[in-house]
């Protein structure tokens, strides 16, 4: 069951992050996708993702996170990948082996 929701977050991860590349504009950096056990999502018994949109500490960070057309260009981009899993796991009601053998 564990190893279910961590394929299933990986998958969440990945599609989240292909919406949010492909909806912000001039975005360049394409952060590789990591693992690991944050205390946050510990203990969780469904799928989940941390998002990390930037570091208020760095200047071209706290720059886009402050821009209204880049964070409403983000959120669109989580939303979008967010349903694309959505309508992913009812067409394969409840995801089937396929959708991780891909």
């Amino acid at each position: 069951e564990v190893v279910q929701y961590q394929q299933e977050s990986r998958h969440l991860a990945r599609l989240v992050t292909d919406g949010v590349f492909n909806s912000l504009t001039n975005y360049t950096v394409r952060q590789e996708l990591k693992s690991d056990r944050f205390f946050v999502l510990k203990g969780t018994l469904m799928p989940g993702i941390l998002i990390e949109a930037g570091f208020i500490s760095n200047k071209k960070d706290l720059k886009f996170l402050t821009n209204e057309k880049k964070l409403e260009q983000l959120c669109m981009g989580i939303a979008l990948g967010i349903k694309k899993y959505i309508d992913e796991f009812h067409r394969t009601e409840g995801f089937t082996s396929e959708v991780f053998t891909q």
